[in-house]
C-alpha cells in the first residue's frame, strides 16, 4: 500500500529518464545510413566527392571506434581472422616494396572502416529496432537504385548521355555497356545490391501494395544490370532471387518427402533461367532499339540514306581510323555480341586471365606460399594485378598464408548462414539476411569488386549482412544443448585471454611500424631485422605474460642473465652507442656511415655538435683538468655543457659514468657510458618502484619501462638526465636502507652511499633539472623522516648524517677550484642574468600521449625535445587517487606528497611567480617544470594502481572517465601543438583504450603489457644505434686541417656558420670560435675594448665567423639567437686574438694557402 500511494503522488507528466543505450544505438544507426548514402555520393559525383570525402576519414575513424566498443567486436572470431588477414597483407607489401606500405594502408583503411562500422551495426541495435532499421535501409536504397535503373534504361533507349558534376557521363560506353558510375562492372554490382535489398523489403513490409512496389522495382534493376553487361552481377541477382524463391517455398513444402531435393532443383532451374535471360536481354534490347528506324517516315529515311551517300570519303576515313586504333583484347571484343560458344566466351575471357595467373605463380614456391602484392609494378605490366575473381585474387596476392584466414572467415559465415536459413521458426526477413552476402560472394566468382580492400557499396553490404547473419542466427545456439555455467566461465576466460593477446599483437604492430618508419632508409636486411625484432619479442613475451605463463621456461631462466651479459658484451665489443654524430655527414653533405639502426636526430645538437667535439678535444689532450683547445683558452671541463667533461680532476670522484673514458678512451668509454646509463636507470627505477608499489612486481617492471624509455629521458639521453634520475632515486633508496639498518656499521655504509649519490647528483650542474628534483627529494625525505622517526633517535641520526661531512668537503674544494668560472657565469647575460618566473607552460602536463608520435612523425612544433614528456597518462593518476581517497576515506602519505608537488609545480607552470619569490625558492633556475610535474603524476598513477586490488570502477564509470581523460589529453595537445586531424583521432582511440584499462581494472596483465609496449613505442626508436665514432675523423674540414700538417698548439678560426666551427675540435686543434661554454670577457675585449657589444658576446654561445675586409667598419658582433652570435672580424683582428690559421670554404687570394680537402681550404694568417 505504501508503494502504491507513492506511485499515486507522482506527477502525471513525469518523464522517463533518458535511455542512453537507445540514444547510442539510434545515433549509430543514423551513422550507418549516412555511410551508405556516402557511397551514393562517391559513385554519383566521383571524383569530386571522392576528393572531398577524404576529409571524412577522422569521422569514419570515430564511427569505427564506436563500432568496436558498442559492437564488442573482440568477441567475434571474424574480427581477429580479418585482422590477421590484413596484417599479412601489409607485411606482404613490406616484403615486396622494401618500404612502408603507405599505398596498402590507404587501400585497406577503407575496408577497415567499412568492416568496423557495418559489421557490428546489426548487433548494436536492439531486437525491437532492427526490423525498423532494415525497413528504412531497404526503402531508401530501393528507391534510389530503382530511380537510377529507370534513368539508365531510358538513356540506353534514347542513346543519350548525361554529364554529372564531375564532368563524366552517364550512359552507354564506347563498348555499348551502360555505365552510371564510370565503370560498368561497378554499375552492375550496385544494381545487384539493389535487387537484394528490394527482395529484403518484400520480406519486411507487411502491406501488400508495398510488396508489389518492391517486386516492380526489381524489373528495371535487372534490365539495367543486363544493359551494363556485367555477368558477375547477373549471377548475384540470380542467387538472391533463387534464395528468395526457395524460402517462400520452404513453408508450403513442409512435410513433403524429398523437399530439399525439390528446392535444389528449383534453385538450379531458376538460377540458370535468370542468368541466361539477363545475358541475352542485352542483345535483344539493342536489336529492338535499332528496329525503331523502320518506324521512321519514308522521307526521313531517304534523307538519312542521301546524307550517308553524299560523303563517300568519310567512310574511307572512318575505315582508316579504325585500322589505326589498337586492336582490343579478345575478351572485350567478345562481350559486344554476347555470342558464346565456349566457357571462356561465357566468362568474357576470364579463363585466359586465370590461366595466365596460374602459369605466373606455379613456377615459384615463394609466390605460392607468400603471394605477390598487387602493388608490384610488374603485375600491372602483365595485366595480372586484377584477376576478376576474389578467391584467386586473395590466393595470388597473399599466398596460402593469407588465404587460410580468408577461408576461415567464409567457412564461419557459411555455417551460420545455413543454420539461420533452415530455422523455419524465424520470420522470413531474418532467414533472408544471409542472401545479400551469398549473392556478393557468388558475384565475386567472375569479378573482384570488394577485394576485401576497398569501400565500394558491395563491400559495405557484404560486411553489414554478414554481421547481421552472425547476430540473427545467434550461432544456432537454440539447436545446441545449453552449457553449464562453469563451462561458460571457462570459455569466457579463454576468449578473454585471446582478446588480450590480440591487443598485444596490435600494439606490437604499432611498434614494428614505428621501427619501419625510423629505419626506412636502411638496407633491407636491417629493416626486416628491426621490424621482426620489434614485433616478435613483444608478441612472445607479452602474449605469455597475458596468458598467465612464465616469461621464460623453467629450464631457460638460468640463461636469462647470461643472455643479458652477452648482449652487453657485444655492445661493448662492437663499440655501439646512441650518438647522433651521423648528422655531421648530413650537415656537410657527405656520405653517412656507421648508423646501423634508427635516425640521427639533428635536434640533438647539444650532443653531436657541442659535447662530442669537446669530448674528442679533451681526449686528444689526455683528459686534462684545464682544456686549452675549446675556444683556444683555458676552459674548466667540470663546467662544460651539462654534466661536464671527463677529466683527471677532483670532480671525477662523483662522475662514475666518466671513468670508462679515463681508462678505455673516447670510443670505448662512450659505448660503456651509454650502456651503463640505460642499465642503471632501469635498475634504479625498478628498485624504487618496488618500494612505492609495495613489491608489486608487474607494476615495478612497468615503472622501469615508463621511466627508462620515456620520451623525456630518450630525447635528452645524452645530457645527463639519466644521472639526475639515477642518483636521486639511489640516494633516497640508500637512506631508506640506512634508516632500516639494525647495526651501526650497516647504517654508516648505506649513509655513505647515499651521501656519495647526493654528490654525484649535485655535480650534474644543470639547475633546470636539479632544482625541481631536489625539491621532490626533500619532500620525500621529510615524509620518510616522519615515518621512521622512531628509528632516528640519538646516535642513529649522527650515523646517518656523518657521511655528509666528507662529501660536503669534497664539493667545497671542487667549487673553490672553479669559483672564478662560476662567478664569470653568474656575471654573464646568459645564463647568469636569466630569471624564470613560470606561467608559460599551462598545458605541458598533457603532451605525454602526443610524445608517442615523435620518433616516427615529424612534429609541427620547432623543438621536439622541449615538447617531450613522461608518459604520465594525466590526469588518470589524479582521478584514481581522488576516487580511492573518497572511497576509503584514508589518505596515503606518499600520494599526499606527490599531490602537493603536483599542485605546487602545476601552479608554477600555470601562474607566474614574483621574481623575488622565484629567486628565494630557486625556482627561477627551474625552466623545465613539466619534467617534475609529469614524473609526479606517473609515480602517483603507479602508486594508486598498486594500492588497489580488483575492479576499480564500474564499466560505465570506466568508460566515462576514460573518455574524459582521452578528450582532455588529446584535446589539449591538439590545442597546444595543432597536430594533423587523423593523428589526433588515432591518439584519441588509443588513449581511450589505455585509460579504460587503467580505470576498469578488468585486465591487469594486459594493462601492464600495454604500458610497457607504449613506452617502447615512445622511446625505443628516438636515438639511433651507431657503430663507433671513427666517422668524425673523416669529415672534410678535419681532413683539410690534417693535410696542412700543423703543430699541435696551432690556433684555428673557422669562417663558417655554426656548427661547422666545432667540427675542427675533432682534430684536437685549438679552435677560437668553437662553442663558448661560458663567457670569456678577456678574449673579446681585445677586439671590443670599449665594451660596445658586451651584451652580445658576454654569454654561453655558439659562434659563427665571417672574415671582413680591412677597415670595413660595421657591426662586429650580432645576436642570432639567445645562445648564438655572429662575429665579423678582419684578418688583423684575428691575429690580435692569436689566430694563426683560417679554415674556410671561401677564396682569400691575399692569404697563403697551406692545405685543402674538397671545398675546404686552409690559409695561414702569420705576418
Amino acid at each position: 500500500m505504501g508503494r502504491q500511494a507513492l506511485d499515486i503522488r507522482q506527477p502525471a507528466d513525469s518523464r522517463k529518464p533518458l535511455d542512453s543505450r537507445k540514444f547510442l544505438e539510434q545515433g549509430y544507426a543514423v551513422c550507418v545510413l549516412l555511410l551508405f548514402l556516402h557511397h551514393f555520393a562517391v559513385l554519383l559525383f566521383y571524383p569530386v566527392w571522392a576528393a572531398g570525402a577524404q576529409k571524412l576519414t577522422p569521422v569514419f575513424a570515430l564511427f569505427a571506434a564506436a563500432g568496436i566498443l558498442l559492437g564488442k567486436l573482440w568477441k567475434r572470431k571474424e574480427c581477429w581472422l580479418l585482422a590477421a588477414f590484413w596484417v599479412w597483407m601489409l607485411i606482404r607489401v613490406v616484403l615486396e616494396k622494401r618500404s612502408l606500405p603507405v599505398e596498402a594502408i590507404i587501400i585497406l583503411s577503407a575496408a577497415a572502416y567499412a568492416f568496423l562500422i557495418a559489421f557490428p551495426a546489426f548487433g548494436i541495435l536492439r531486437p525491437a529496432f532492427r526490423k525498423s532499421f532494415l525497413m528504412t535501409l531497404s526503402g531508401i536504397w530501393t528507391l534510389i537504385t530503382a530511380g537510377l535503373a529507370v534513368w539508365g534504361v531510358v538513356l540506353c533507349w534514347t542513346g543519350g548521355r548525361v554529364l554529372n558534376f564531375a564532368g563524366e557521363f552517364f550512359g552507354l560506353t564506347e563498348y555499348g555497356r551502360l555505365a552510371l558510375f564510370s565503370n560498368p562492372n561497378i554499375t552492375g554490382g550496385f544494381f545487384a545490391g539493389g535487387v537484394c535489398l528490394a527482395l529484403l523489403g518484400f520480406c519486411l513490409f507487411e502491406k501488400r501494395w508495398v510488396r508489389v512496389l518492391c517486386l516492380l522495382s526489381v524489373l528495371p534493376m535487372i534490365m539495367a544490370t543486363s544493359l551494363s553487361g556485367t555477368r558477375c552481377a547477373a549471377l548475384a541477382i540470380s542467387t538472391a532471387v533463387c534464395i528468395w524463391v526457395c524460402l517462400l517455398l520452404q513453408k508450403p513444402l513442409k512435410g513433403v518427402k524429398g523437399r530439399y531435393a525439390i528446392l535444389a532443383v528449383v534453385f538450379v532451374l531458376c538460377f540458370g533461367a535468370l542468368t541466361l535471360a539477363q545475358i541475352r536481354f542485352n542483345g535483344y534490347f539493342i536489336q529492338f532499339r535499332n528496329s525503331r528506324v523502320a518506324l521512321l517516315p519514308a522521307a526521313s529515311a531517304e534523307e538519312e540514306a542521301e546524307s550517308q551517300s553524299e560523303d563517300p570519303e568519310s567512310e574511307e576515313s572512318e575505315s582508316e581510323e579504325a585500322e589505326s586504333v589498337p586492336k582490343k583484347p579478345a575478351y572485350i571484343q567478345q562481350r559486344g555480341g554476347l555470342n558464346f560458344s565456349s566457357l571462356d566466351d561465357l566468362t568474357s575471357g576470364r579463363i585466359g586471365i586465370w590461366a595466365d595467373g596460374f602459369r605466373y605463380f606455379r613456377g615459384s614456391v615463394r609466390r605460392i606460399l607468400l603471394g605477390d602484392s598487387v602493388l608490384n609494378p610488374g603485375l600491372a605490366e602483365l595485366r595480372m594485378n586484377h584477376y576478376h575473381n576474389l578467391y584467386l585474387q586473395v590466393l595470388y596476392e597473399s599466398g596460402i598464408v593469407g588465404f587460410l584466414p580468408f577461408l576461415a572467415i567464409l567457412g564461419l559465415f557459411l555455417v551460420r548462414a545455413f543454420r539461420l536459413i533452415r530455422r523455419e521458426d524465424l520470420p522470413l526477413w531474418q532467414r533472408f539476411l544471409p542472401a545479400p552476402t551469398l549473392a556478393i560472394l557468388v558475384m565475386e566468382l567472375l569479378d573482384c569488386l570488394t577485394l576485401f580492400a576497398n569501400g565500394h557499396p558491395p563491400m559495405t553490404l557484404l560486411w553489414f549482412f554478414m554481421g547481421a547473419t552472425v547476430v540473427a542466427g545467434g550461432d544456432a545456439a537454440a539447436a545446441e544443448p545449453e552449457k553449464n555455467p562453469e563451462q561458460r566461465k571457462l570459455d569466457r576466460q579463454k576468449w578473454g585471454r585471446w582478446a588480450q593477446q590480440a591487443a598485444v599483437v596490435v600494439l606490437s604492430l604499432l611498434i614494428a611500424g614505428t621501427a619501419g618508419v625510423v629505419n626506412r632508409n636502411q638496407p633491407l636486411p636491417v629493416l626486416l631485422a628491426a621490424v621482426i625484432l620489434s614485433f616478435g619479442l613483444p608478441c612472445v613475451l607479452g602474449g605469455r605474460y597475458v596468458s598467465g605463463k612464465p616469461l621464460f621456461p623453467v629450464s631457460g631462466r638460468k640463461f636469462l642473465w647470461a643472455g643479458l651479459a652477452v648482449i652487453c658484451l657485444l655492445w661493448l665489443l662492437l663499440a655501439l652507442n646512441n650518438s647522433s654524430v651521423g648528422v655531421w655527414r648530413l650537415i656537410l653533405t657527405e656520405q653517412d656511415y656507421g648508423t646501423l639502426l634508427g635516425v640521427a636526430r639533428p635536434i640533438r645538437g647539444d650532443e653531436w655538435a657541442v659535447w662530442m667535439p669537446e669530448l674528442f678535444s679533451q681526449a686528444a689532450q689526455g683528459w686534462p683538468a684545464v682544456n686549452t683547445a675549446i675556444t683556444a683558452g683555458a676552459v674548466d671541463p667540470a663546467l662544460v655543457a651539462i654534466g661536464g667533461l671527463p677529466a683527471w680532476n677532483l670532480a671525477a670522484v662523483f662522475k662514475p659514468f666518466y671513468w670508462g673514458f679515463l681508462l678505455l678512451g673516447a670510443e670505448a668509454g662512450f659505448s660503456l657510458m651509454t650502456l651503463l646509463r640505460f642499465a642503471c636507470l632501469a635498475l634504479m627505477s625498478f628498485l624504487a618502484a618496488k618500494r612505492y608499489t609495495r613489491n608489486h612486481l608487474p607494476l615495478s617492471v612497468a615503472a622501469a619501462f615508463l621511466i627508462t624509455l620515456s620520451p623525456y629521458v630518450q630525447w635528452w639521453y645524452s645530457q645527463s638526465i639519466c644521472e639526475v634520475l639515477i642518483f636521486s632515486q639511489a640516494a633516497v633508496l640508500a637512506w631508506i636502507r640506512a634508516m632500516e639498518a639494525k647495526t651501526a656499521g650497516r647504517r654508516l655504509a648505506w649513509a655513505a652511499l647515499a651521501a656519495w649519490c647526493l654528490g654525484c647528483f649535485v655535480l650534474v650542474l644543470y639547475p633546470a633539472w636539479l632544482i625541481p628534483v631536489a625539491w621532490g627529494m626533500l619532500a620525500v625525505l621529510l615524509w620518510l623522516a616522519l615515518r621512521y622517526r622512531k628509528q632516528l633517535r640519538g646516535p642513529a641520526v649522527l650515523q646517518a648524517l656523518a657521511p655528509l661531512i666528507p662529501v660536503a668537503l669534497l664539493l667545497f674544494f671542487i667549487f673553490r677550484n672553479s669559483w672564478d668560472t662560476l662567478m664569470r657565469i653568474q656575471a654573464s647575460v646568459y645564463p647568469g642574468q636569466r630569471v624564470y618566473t613560470g606561467g608559460d607552460r599551462p598545458l605541458s602536463l598533457f603532451t605525454g600521449l602526443y610524445s608517442l608520435t615523435f620518433p616516427a612523425v615529424a612534429s609541427t612544433a620547432a623543438n621536439t625535445s622541449d615538447l617531450a614528456n613522461f608518459l604520465s597518462f594525466a590526469p588518470a593518476g589524479l582521478i584514481l587517487a581522488g576516487i580511492r581517497w573518497v572511497r576509503t576515506k584514508k589518505a596515503d602519505g606518499f600520494s599526499v606528497v606527490l599531490l602537493i608537488l603536483t599542485a605546487v609545480f602545476g601552479l608554477f607552470a600555470w601562474i607566474p611567480l614574483p621574481a623575488g619569490l622565484a629567486k628565494g625558492t630557486l625556482l627561477s633556475l627551474c625552466s623545465r617544470p613539466a619534467m617534475i610535474l609529469s614524473l609526479c603524476n606517473l609515480l602517483l598513477l603507479l602508486r594508486t594502481l598498486a594500492l588497489w586490488d580488483g575492479e576499480k570502477c564500474s564499466c560505465k564509470s570506466a568508460v566515462l572517465w576514460a573518455l574524459i581523460c582521452a578528450l582532455l589529453s588529446v584535446g589539449l595537445s591538439f590545442a597546444m601543438l595543432h597536430p594533423p586531424v587523423f593523428l589526433a583521432a588515432g591518439l584519441l582511440v588509443l588513449g581511450f583504450g589505455v585509460f579504460w584499462l587503467l580505470f576498469s581494472g578488468r585486465a591487469p596483465r594486459l594493462m601492464v603489457v600495454t604500458l610497457c609496449l607504449l613506452s617502447v613505442l615512445a622511446g625505443a626508436f628516438v636515438n639511433p644505434v651507431q657503430k663507433g665514432l671513427a666517422s668524425v675523423k673523416e669529415l672534410s674540414p678535419v681532413r683539410a686541417v690534417e693535410s696542412a700538417d700543423l703543430p699541435a698548439d696551432t690556433v684555428l678560426a673557422v669562417e663558417a656558420d655554426w656548427p661547422a666551427p666545432d667540427a675542427l675540435l675533432f682534430s684536437g686543434k685549438r679552435v677560437l670560435n668553437s662553442t663558448f661554454p661560458y663567457a670569456d670577457p678577456e678574449k673579446w675585449r681585445l677586439v671590443d675594448p670599449e665594451g660596445r657589444w658586451e651584451q652580445v658576446w658576454n654569454r654561453l654561445c655558439h659562434v659563427s665567423l665571417t672574415v671582413a675586409e680591412e677597415n670595413s667598419g660595421g657591426e662586429k658582433f650580432a645576436l642570432v639567437d639567445f645562445d648564438h652570435i655572429s662575429v665579423s672580424l678582419t684578418p688583423a683582428e684575428l691575429r690580435t686574438l692569436g689566430v694563426q690559421v683560417l679554415v674556410t670554404q671561401k677564396d682569400h687570394p691575399e692569404l697563403p694557402p697551406v692545405g685543402e680537402n674538397g671545398s675546404w681550404k686552409v690559409y695561414g694568417l702569420s705576418e
